[in-house]
């Protein structure tokens, strides 16, 4: 003999629940314990709805319903999934509900398809926050890959360029030495008959020569005419 139940919407501090009272269960020692177990759960889950506890109220709803497969206690469970944010739970209890009863009173009925619209919400908010939450992990994860990156450079001894050498301390030339020196470093490497001392040198030489030739042969001051000897070429001879 199956159980009939009765049931009702109560309104709670969470929200709208349905209270049930079984009937029709035999009154045989096995049924009386099943009842009881139903009811010890199904009291405790309101209770601790009551309470907004609601994960200890939908373990209880849970275990009420493991006992007694009622239909109208899937919108409980839903109407908790609903307090904790399970928006697709929401949707597949109340769902379920009205698939096991097709053409239900029309308030529970209503009561139903608002269960199944803001679990349809609820699932739209999740998505967005769970992608806000996404790219904030994400910008989270690139700063703390910079942070890192930066550590690692900053342990990293600078390498600083080497000093140049200092120059050698050379001594300075006068002007003259220096021009001097400057057509010996080009000159150098040609051959001798193209350096410009040679032909000045070899020039001197035969300057010399021809001079020192020309007195030896002709003795210009022997054969001048001394000034005293001649001094009476001058006199005047002719006298009156």
């Amino acid at each position: 003999m199956m159980a009939r139940s009765r049931s009702s919407i109560k309104a709670t501090g969470g929200g709208l629940l349905f209270c049930f009272v079984i009937s029709g269960l035999p009154c045989t020692p096995a049924h009386a314990q099943t009842r009881g177990a139903f009811q010890v759960h199904y009291e405790q889950a309101l209770k601790m709805y009551e309470a907004s506890d609601y994960l200890t109220a939908l373990k209880e709803f849970e275990a009420a319903y493991a006992i007694q497969q009622l239909p109208r206690l899937l919108l409980n469970i839903g109407q908790t999934h609903r307090k904790l944010g399970h928006g697709k739970e929401v949707m597949s209890f109340c769902q379920s509900y009205l698939q096991l009863e097709p053409d239900p009173e029309p308030e529970i009925k209503a009561k139903a398809d608002t269960c199944i619209e803001q679990g349809r919400l609820m699932i739209g908010e999740n998505e967005r926050i769970a992608a806000q939450q996404a790219e904030r992990d994400r910008k989270a994860t690139e700063q703390a890959e910079r942070e890192q990156k930066a550590k690692e450079v900053a342990r990293v001894p600078l390498q600083l360029p080497k000093p140049a050498p200092a120059p050698t301390a050379t001594r300075a030339l006068p002007a003259g030495a220096l021009a001097m020196a400057r057509p010996t470093h080009k000159a150098e490497g040609r051959p001798l008959y193209k350096r410009w001392w040679f032909w000045t040198t070899l020039g001197a030489v035969a300057a010399g020569a021809t001079t020192a030739a020309l007195l030896t042969t002709h003795p210009w001051e022997a054969s001048m005419p001394s000034f005293q000897t001649k001094d009476a070429l001058f006199h005047d001879t002719t006298k009156p």
